[in-house]
């Protein structure tokens, strides 16, 4: 019960805590301490309004009581027990009173607490605040001790806030009574003893509420506090037009929408007192006649609310979810995707139902029918964004963020007409609520909160399929059974005979490799024998046709695929993956196959598929990562758990969805949806299953006397950019040195590099494990992207050619049997379909394909072509077809950095 009342309460406070944060730490320039003053400065201005009118509650309450009081006393002087209790139950009637309209004298109180209990958890959780200091506070991630007596310490910081916090309530409760004194005294000794023991981080945010709270006592006890109002507004334009100066002339590396967001945050802010004139005056204008109207505008927010709810809370996430139910299974308590869904299904209750519906309630009848008006048009204007204008922007990642490189503005007739729509719904709406026909939006909400529901079920019922048959395949997974244990040796290598070693690392940029090697000169020997092949491209930007002709070739491009109308794409998908292990079977043999992708077109690979073809198989990455994390010791990073992250982006991501594509991005912000901790704790997480995976890769290799092996292994540490430690590249809890930055600021490219450094740095180590095994020299070593990443910049690429090469320039090195030497260079015109070539030969004369009785050749020599644009999942190729509708290719041949070679053409599909 507890876990429902924070999600739904607290939660949506701490989101909104959060992600001013990180908005304050971006714009200060990473000072922990100023974050933390912004922070507090905008969450009690946030809350001002909700003060406001609980002073005029409480005001209410103190005037009923002062009225009530001679009479009451009188009554319990001159009567006993239950005579007592009917009669001044009569008296509250004929006054309108009821005992629990005491509470409202306690409504700054009830606010507090929860924005408290919000701050608390956020900011005792961050992790970021350990260590860092600010002014003479050597770690707001711990309590100040800046009073030092012999070996004991005092902190300071909880003194001067309570000390704040009582002059502060000496200041309000003048002329109150002695309860209503005594009671805030009280509280502050209770924060008092709550803090004093609390990180220096927090204990400044409260103080800095006090301090707010302190000054808007003193203007609320002057004769007029609106005198003053002009200056206060005169004050906030000066300091918000300094904040624009600030961020315009000395942040000039930020990026252009952290500039953009933070400088029209500042202008709409200073703009406040006159939207708020504009406010007054359109509800005096135009919607003065709802007044009376309060039952059909109450009955209209609430279920506005409950649509709100339906389209955030459930039918996004759901559809999202829906979509692989695979993806967002076994990541919490609950196996099931509702393990995930259902926090994010209540936390978007408190956002959009529980708190909205508090402050409806305390509000006054004016401010009732603009709160109505804004919710019903959210409502309307979400679905049509989140569905008529939903956006390409790729592939969505089990966090929920998409490839780098997206434009989320799209074209301008795409942002244009949306706006366009959005101006034409609200002046809609502005003129239903003119004619007082509320009643008609009223029906609207109730047709989508119905049409809401059968959507949800719908959802939920594909989301539990989905999860049944994926649970099915994880329990008969003998992998799962035997997670976490110690390694043991899985990867077979032949003493005597000859071994084909294939690593497919997902994602891996070919351009990164020269400057690796120039990094790390030890790498040049450490790879001796391989030959790189720069002039390599791929089929596709994605997995789900750039790895197929990997284990292949060239039968199983996109565009052979399509052509193939006999068999289903799963068919075609695992014929694929099969095909080398059958070749090398026939010829005698051991062969192994670990973590292929999309067996089954499945995400998770059943191993069963193999194993029941005689092919030795496990899915080893995720499988030691808590193995690691005990050897990392204290040198590991805090283990953000995927539900947890999950839960908070769901949230997000619905408010992205439901966002006009112009200001898509501002939520997005990178894929951080404005997390504290930005991408890099979480994306170490991610990258922690496949680092740890090539980490223990000398401990999976066992070596045999006789015989000879084929090992496909797939791998996706490069896939997952994150900051590792240098020199070493290593996982560190707190990384402190990058190293040299050859990217110009690009962080997304830099902490790629990190990642594909450390993937050369463990595969190194491996190869001096086979070295001193003996099974160096005897064993064909490929190394193979599936594709490319785009928008990463290359520097020494044109920029012309990067955009043309995009994410179509996988990594590719062989080292042969016996090969000696530094590393080569080879410019010949490749593909990843040669891999089944370059694996075979000289091994099988004239290998032929099993499954459809054609010799293996390389189909390159007038060029290849490649599919620019399509689908990335397994579930959006229920048949043989990969092509719907017309399909952009690119033709590339010879040299793929001339420009002159490429050539872009349309494909219309079926």
């Amino acid at each position: 019960m507890s876990e429902v009342l924070y999600l739904i309460i607290i939660m949506p406070l701490e989101l909104i805590i959060e992600t001013a944060y990180t908005f304050f730490f971006v714009t200060v320039r990473g000072n922990y301490g100023f974050a933390l003053v912004g922070v507090s400065v905008f969450v009690s201005f946030l809350c001002l309004p909700l003060y406001a009118q609980a002073e005029s509650l409480q005001e209410k309450e103190r005037a009923i009581q002062r009225k009530m009081q001679k009479r009451r006393e009188s009554i319990r002087t001159h009567f006993k027990g239950d005579e007592r209790y009917l009669i001044l139950s009569m008296y509250y009637r004929e006054n309108h009173y009821h005992p629990l309209m005491a509470l409202r004298g306690s409504m700054s109180l009830l606010i507090q607490i929860p924005f408290f209990i919000a701050a608390y958890s956020f900011l005792s959780h961050l992790e970021v605040l350990k260590g860092a200091s600010f002014f003479v506070i050597p770690d707001l991630g711990a309590p100040d001790g800046l009073l030092r007596l012999g070996s004991f310490s005092i902190n300071i910081l909880p003194v001067i806030m309570t000390l704040i916090n009582i002059v502060s309530g000496a200041i309000y409760a003048r002329g109150f009574p002695f309860r209503e004194r005594a009671q805030l005294y009280i509280m502050a000794l209770i924060f008092f003893v709550l803090l004093y023991a609390s990180p220096a981080a927090l204990v400044i945010y409260w103080t800095c509420n006090n301090i707010f709270s302190l000054i808007k006592n003193i203007l609320y006890k002057l004769k007029n506090p609106k005198k003053i109002l002009p200056v206060g507004v005169i004050i906030a334009f000066v300091c918000l037009a300094a904040a624009c100066i600030y961020i315009v002339s000395f942040r000039p590396h930020s990026k252009e929408i952290t500039k953009t967001i933070a400088i029209t945050v500042s202008i709409l802010a200073a703009g406040i007192p006159l939207y708020a004139a504009g406010i007054r005056f359109a509800g005096k204008r135009f919607f003065s006649h709802l007044k009376n109207q309060q039952k059909d505008i109450r009955v209209l927010f609430f279920l506005s609310c409950a649509a709100a709810w339906l389209l955030c809370g459930i039918v996004i996430p759901f559809n999202v979810a829906a979509s692989d139910p695979s993806e967002f299974s076994f990541l919490a308590e609950n196996p099931s995707p509702f393990g995930v869904l259902i926090p994010a299904v209540l936390a978007v209750s408190g956002l959009l139902v529980f708190w909205p519906g508090y402050i409806f309630l305390i509000s006054s009848r004016k401010v009732r029918i603009f709160f109505s008006f804004g919710m019903a048009a959210l409502v309307i204007l979400g679905i049509i964004n989140a569905f008529g204008f939903p956006g390409s922007y790729g592939m969505l990642s089990k966090t929920l963020t998409f490839p780098l490189g997206v434009n989320f503005y799209g074209t301008s007739p795409f942002w244009v007409s949306n706006i366009f729509v959005c101006v034409a719904i609200l002046f809609g709406c502005a003129l239903v609520y003119r004619s007082g026909k509320i009643k008609i939006l009223s029906a609207l909400m109730t047709i989508l909160i119905m049409g809401g529901c059968a959507a949800a079920l719908w959802k939920a019922v594909d989301i539990q399929q989905g999860y049944s048959a994926h649970r099915e395949v994880v329990l008969s997974n003998e992998t799962y059974a035997r997670a976490d244990k110690k390694p043991q040796p899985v990867v077979q290598l032949s003493e005597s005979g000859k071994n084909v070693f294939i690593i497919m690392i997902d994602r891996a940029v070919s351009a990164f490799f020269p400057l690796i090697l120039e990094e790390r000169e030890e790498l040049k020997s450490a790879f001796s024998g391989f030959v790189y092949y720069p002039n390599t491209v791929s089929f596709f930007g994605s997995t789900i046709f750039g790895a197929p002709p990997i284990f292949g070739g060239y039968e199983y491009t996109p565009e052979k695929f399509h052509e193939r109308k006999d068999k289903p794409m799963v068919d075609k998908h695992n014929e694929a993956l099969l095909l080398l292990p059958t070749l090398f079977q026939q010829q005698g043999y051991t062969v192994s196959a670990f973590d292929l992708p999309y067996v089954n077109y499945q995400n998770m690979p059943d191993i069963s598929f193999f194993t029941s073809r005689g092919i030795n198989s496990e899915n080893l990455m995720g499988k030691y990562d808590r193995i690691f994390i005990e050897e990392l010791g204290e040198d590991a990073p805090v283990e953000i758990k995927p539900d947890l992250v999950l839960r908070r982006n769901f949230v997000m991501f619905s408010l992205f969805a439901i966002a006009p594509p112009a200001l898509r991005t501002a939520v997005y912000r990178d894929g951080s949806y404005w997390n504290a901790v930005g991408n890099d704790r979480q994306d170490i997480v991610l990258a922690l299953s496949s680092y740890s995976e090539l980490h223990y890769l000398p401990q999976l290799t066992s070596i045999t006397k006789e015989g000879n092996t084929l090992t496909l292994l797939v791998n996706n540490l490069t896939h997952s950019a994150a900051w590792l430690q240098y020199p070493d590249y290593t996982v560190k809890a707190r990384v402190t040195d990058l190293g040299p930055d050859r990217f110009y600021g690009d962080s997304f490219a830099f902490q790629d590099y990190h990642v594909h450094v450390a993937a050369c740095l463990l595969l190194a180590k491996w190869f001096d494990v086979l070295r001193e095994q003996g099974v160096y020299d005897n064993t064909r070593i490929i190394i193979v992207a599936d594709h490319d990443q785009a928008g990463i910049f290359k520097p020494f690429i044109t920029e012309e050619m990067n955009q043309i090469i995009a994410d179509h320039n996988p990594i590719l090195l062989v080292k042969d049997f016996y090969a000696k030497g530094e590393v080569k260079t080879d410019m010949s015109f490749m593909t990843n379909a040669d891999v089944p070539l370059l694996a075979t030969q000289g091994l099988i004369s004239s290998p032929v394909n099993p499954f459809t009785g054609k010799e293996l050749k390389p189909d390159k020599d007038n060029g290849v072509n490649i599919l620019l644009n399509g689908f990335t999942q397994p579930h959006n190729f229920p048949d043989y077809r990969v092509l719907r509708g017309d399909s952009e290719f690119h033709h590339v041949k010879d040299n793929i950095f001339e420009k002159k070679n490429w050539t872009k053409f349309t494909w219309q599909g079926d």
